[in-house]
């Protein structure tokens, strides 16, 4: 299948100015949003009576922990090391060989030590 680019151009075009007037309206209407978690950053009370209420249990809402919700946490300390495991989501076919089964696929396992540059593979 061949790619056509002129129809490709245009889609990114088309996908900048929706992205950009996306990015406008969440822009205009961030303060509100942000005075009312700052206005009801405290009232867990008040929040877990809406959650409980008919409407918000029809669409799900969520009931706040005992923590205020305009709290800023520190990050957790980073692990001394960590794998990765990656996969392009391609389908993956059964192959039968003998009596043990593979799976082909494309993916790609590395262990590294974090903050480390050099990377040590599996």
């Amino acid at each position: 299948m061949t790619l056509e680019l002129n129809k490709v151009a245009a889609q990114v075009e088309e996908m900048g100015r929706v992205l950009a007037e996306r990015w406008r309206r969440h822009n205009k209407a961030l303060p509100a949003a942000q005075e009312l978690l700052h206005l009801y950053a405290h009232d867990q009370e008040e929040l877990c009576r809406v959650a409980a209420s008919e409407a918000a249990q029809r669409s799900r809402c969520a009931a706040p922990s005992d923590e205020p919700l305009d709290a800023a946490l520190a990050a957790p300390a980073m692990p001394a090391q960590a794998t990765l495991i990656a996969a392009d989501g391609s389908q993956i076919y059964p192959t039968g060989m003998g009596r043990s089964f593979t799976m082909p696929s494309t993916s790609a396992r590395s262990s590294f030590a974090t903050g480390a540059a050099r990377r040590r593979p599996y």
